[in-house]
């Protein structure tokens, strides 16, 4: 897979998130410069490979049948290879304690 082919996918897999998770709170991509580099690479084949990686922040609640929610943060960091190379993925969960 080509570098462009990857950049690519990441764009179309950022879209997706963004059209899944449309709310500010749900989604956020940390650097807007990043986004734009890439979207600049992809569309000039003269351009450079982007000199920053993909970062963005994924908030999901989960409700579960008692009518309680949860929340767990996820945080992403592509690799200028991802897809072929996994992304960097660090999930952040607040355990409630009941008394």
């Amino acid at each position: 897979m080509t570098n462009r082919e990857e950049a690519e996918i990441q764009i179309s897999e950022l879209d997706l998130l963004s059209s899944m998770f449309p709310y500010e709170e749900e989604f956020t991509v940390t650097d807007q410069l990043a986004v734009a580099e890439l979207k600049h690479f992809v569309e000039n084949e003269s351009a450079e490979m982007p000199s920053s990686k993909i970062q963005f922040i994924l908030n999901v609640k989960l409700e579960d049948s008692n009518a309680s929610t949860e929340k767990f943060t996820m945080v992403c960091a592509l690799p200028f290879k991802y897809p072929s190379v996994l992304p960097e993925i660090t999930v952040r969960y607040v355990i409630k304690k009941y008394c």
